[in-house]
């Protein structure tokens, strides 16, 4: 009869539901970009950069400017997240993937 208790019990609607809620958390976590750090060179404006190979990225940064920087075709064009307060040509840009 003991087995028959603790056999309901796990079946119960609160356990059902606990067990539920728990798959349903499990299954919501986000997953987050890795990004890498990259030269970005301010674009139209300073000495040409690199030539890209693959993909070419355009972002304007905080001070308003663009800048280009390059990513490999399978990396999305992250962000431009530093800009050399003595020479605002240089620039450090993100490429991520998920």
């Amino acid at each position: 009869m003991n087995k028959l208790k603790k056999f309901k019990k796990l079946f119960s609607p609160s356990t059902l539901a606990a067990t539920v809620a728990t798959g349903m958390l499990a299954s919501s976590v986000v997953v987050m970009a890795t990004c890498a750090e990259v030269s970005a060179v301010g674009n139209g404006w300073c000495p040409t950069g690199e030539i890209c190979a693959q993909q070419k990225c355009v972002k304007t940064a905080s001070n308003g400017l663009p800048y280009y920087f390059c990513c490999s075709s399978s990396e999305i064009c992250g962000q431009v997240t530093w800009v050399d307060p003595n020479n605002i040509c240089n620039a450090i840009a993100h490429c991520c993937t998920n």
